[in-house]
């Protein structure tokens, strides 16, 4: 049991990282769209989310973010309730940093908090304090809402030799969600081998070479229902589904 968690834990662990580097990428996306003067996610100093994850072995939770290149100017960024109550205070010493060559540093801050019984609907607020007064709101439109976690799948969740395959397909959660893959081999430290585009297909293959006869992998999925909305931001409900194994013949 200690062992599988610890597979579960360093799955769930890095995977993120790689989500939020395709999540700095929609959004660069929805940036460059015309939807930006009408965008309530949008201020002068940054871009603000919230979603709704359904993630293995955890409770519901909403994930908050802010991501900004205006970080040394902001004195506190608070997120509040649709009834105006504080939901939370993002933790400006905990961030992600978005490096690309050539533009300006940005920093993302995110937190994680769970999901209250009967949490509302509605525009959830960010407030911007900047260190000379000025006060600065997004808003971010949420409904508490679970995207079930992929569970079915081909090959199937087994560590019993199967035949060689570079087609992997699963069961859809919901109708038009998009998926994106990632799989590891277990045999080589869990090395990322392949990360799939953001996609509404319920397949995928993976490139010749990737992946070999006689390797056992380890793969998850995760799916929200929608990609890049003026009223939901980015997404809306996410999901990730449990690790799950294959292992090929020789």
């Amino acid at each position: 049991m200690t062992k599988r968690m610890n597979v579960i834990s360093r799955i769930l662990y890095i995977t993120p990282v790689v989500l939020f580097a395709c999540l700095m990428l929609s959004m660069d996306l929805l940036a460059q769209s015309k939807d930006i003067k009408k965008s309530p996610h949008y201020t002068k100093v940054g871009f603000f989310d919230i979603h709704v994850c359904n993630w293995p072995e955890r409770k519901l939770f909403l994930m908050s973010l802010f991501a900004t290149t205006h970080f040394n100017e902001i004195k506190s960024i608070d997120i509040f309730f649709p009834d105006g109550k504080l939901l939370t205070r993002l933790d400006q010493n905990r961030y992600k940093l978005i490096s690309k060559k050539g533009t300006q540093e940005k920093r993302a801050f995110i937190n994680q908090t769970d999901v209250a019984e009967n949490a509302p609907d509605g525009w959830y607020t960010a407030k911007i304090h900047m260190n000379n007064g000025d006060i600065y709101t997004s808003k971010d439109y949420v409904e508490i809402k679970k995207l079930p976690m992929v569970s079915i799948t081909q090959p199937l969740n087994s560590d019993l030799p199967a035949p060689y395959t570079n087609l992997l397909s699963w069961e859809p959660v919901s109708k038009d969600a998009f998926y994106q893959v990632f799989i590891r081999d277990i045999w080589d430290e869990e090395k990322l081998v392949f990360k799939s585009k953001l996609s509404t297909k319920t397949s995928v293959t993976v490139p010749d070479g990737l992946m070999n006869p006689g390797n056992h992998y380890k793969w998850v999925i995760h799916a929200r229902n929608i990609n890049e909305h003026p009223l939901y931001g980015d997404f809306n409900h996410g999901s990730m589904s449990s690790p799950m194994q294959f292992k090929f013949e020789e």
